[in-house]
């Protein structure tokens, strides 16, 4: 394990309760050494988003905890935002954060001779989705079949 790896693991061990706490999704922690310091980026979500208010929140716990273990060498730096509405949905805890959102879907493989669906999403099983299409009734499609999906974004 990389000394990066082992930071990383220590970070979110150390970090798992403030997150579970808040009621927040750690979607993603990234690491990004440069000469001078450490970035650590906590992507943080939760299901009908999350605001700035809550991010500077987990930033302050986080940081405290941080400061309090001091297992990082050297200065750093620390975010907390959210992924954003363009984010790829990859797992089935990205799609439970969508439900009730419009998202766009490519497939790997065609259903009902599609193989894109944009609509809204109406659940989340443990393999699939259902997704209230608006090209006709609703269409349940299997996470496992899903090549490409992100929340979709109108503009008024």
């Amino acid at each position: 394990m990389s000394g990066l790896e082992e930071i990383e693991k220590k970070v979110i061990d150390l970090t798992e309760d403030v997150f579970i706490q808040e009621g927040v999704e750690l979607v993603e922690l990234e690491l990004k050494p440069s000469k001078s310091m450490l970035l650590l980026r906590f992507l943080a979500d939760r299901q009908g988003g999350i605001s700035i208010q809550e991010c500077a929140k987990v930033n302050r716990r986080i940081g405290f905890i941080l400061e309090e273990a001091d297992i990082i060498d050297g200065n750093y730096t620390l975010e907390v935002s959210s992924p954003g509405a363009d984010r790829l949905l990859k797992t089935r805890t990205d799609f439970w954060l969508n439900t009730g959102q419009r998202i766009r879907i490519v497939l790997n493989e065609s259903v009902e001779n599609r193989k894109t669906y944009v609509g809204l999403l109406k659940s989340v099983a443990d393999d699939a989705i259902i997704i209230e299409s608006e090209a006709g009734p609703d269409i349940v499609i299997a996470l496992d079949n899903i090549a490409k999906a992100k929340q979709e974004v109108r503009m008024r």
